[in-house]
């Protein structure tokens, strides 16, 4: 059976892409024991207890030197890392992550006696730990200023949350100036639900048809319990210049990320833009895009 390694590089990475902002209504399984520093495994570095919690939860300070001289004897110009492998899963729920929407957990960093350096990153990346390419990362990117802020990973990006084993911090020196310092707090550790039916993300696949096109194709992330998603997720088409609604309807929905086709064919729509939302009744859940119906696939009438 194939271990997966669910990795966090600090260092040179791609821009920053964050989750959507959390759901309004939202339960929290707080998962402290990543803050605890015997169950980490640090190595060219050092990891304590932090005296400073973040947002009232413990808090690790993982403290990475940049010595492009002091590494291992073959690469001097090492990786400052620390791995957490201790994973508890008691209880049954740590080991169930299928069940949730996001892991979470913030983080904060400062980097010393390096000021010109703009690379500092923070990746989250799923490995196999054969070696495979990752399947799955958050970047952010030029954050080392101190202040806090959320690493929010979904779980349906997590192609099996049952077989993480391991997680960690890591650094290449070779991208930081000898002598600096990078220090990082990472805390308040969870997992999160919305206790509701909620449309994360909506983007559309089909961004532009024709009059003659039988559908749209719309990808979108959907969170909360299975409970409540057996309602569908409801839909309204409006034309975007009047407002006009042209159909409403409700479609099945899935936790996760879904690919949907919304049949328009039978609508005969005229050349235009037209804005699709989702739960268009709740200003608070509304998610909404727009596409454009062109004359031909060729000419677009201006």
């Amino acid at each position: 059976m194939k271990k997966e390694l669910l990795t966090v590089l600090l260092g040179t990475a791609a821009c920053l892409n964050l989750s959507a902002a959390p759901a309004e209504k939202t339960e929290v399984l707080p998962m402290d024991g990543f803050a605890v520093p015997a169950r980490w495994s640090p190595a060219e570095s050092s990891v304590t207890l932090a005296k400073e919690k973040i947002n009232g939860r413990p808090t690790v300070k993982w403290v990475a030197p940049i010595d492009h001289f002091a590494g291992e004897k073959k690469y001097p110009v090492g990786w400052p890392r620390m791995y957490y492998t201790s994973f508890n899963r008691k209880p049954a729920v740590l080991n169930n992550w299928k069940d949730w929407d996001f892991f979470e957990f913030d983080v904060r960093m400062k980097l010393e006696n390096d000021p010109k350096n703009t690379l500092c990153t923070v990746s989250v990346i799923l490995t196999n730990a054969d070696g495979t390419p990752p399947r799955y990362y958050v970047s952010l990117t030029k954050q080392h200023d101190g202040k806090i802020r959320t690493v929010r990973i979904p779980i349906d990006r997590l192609s099996n949350p049952a077989k993480i084993t391991s997680w960690g911090f890591s650094i290449s020196e070779s991208g930081y100036k000898h002598g600096g310092k990078l220090t990082v707090w990472a805390g308040n550790f969870r997992l999160t639900r919305s206790t509701e039916c909620v449309v994360e993300d909506i983007k559309l696949l089909t961004p532009a048809i024709t009059a003659a096109d039988q559908a749209i194709r719309v990808a979108m992330r959907i969170s909360g319990p299975a409970g409540d998603m057996a309602r569908g997720v409801p839909f309204e088409l409006s034309c975007a210049r009047s407002g006009k609604v042209i159909r409403r309807e409700t479609l099945p929905a899935q936790r996760g990320i879904r690919e949907l086709e919304i049949e328009t064919g039978e609508l005969s729509l005229a050349p235009g833009n037209y804005t699709l939302t989702a739960f268009p009744d709740n200003k608070l859940k509304a998610k909404s895009v727009t596409f454009r119906v062109m004359t031909s696939p060729y000419k677009v009438k201006k």
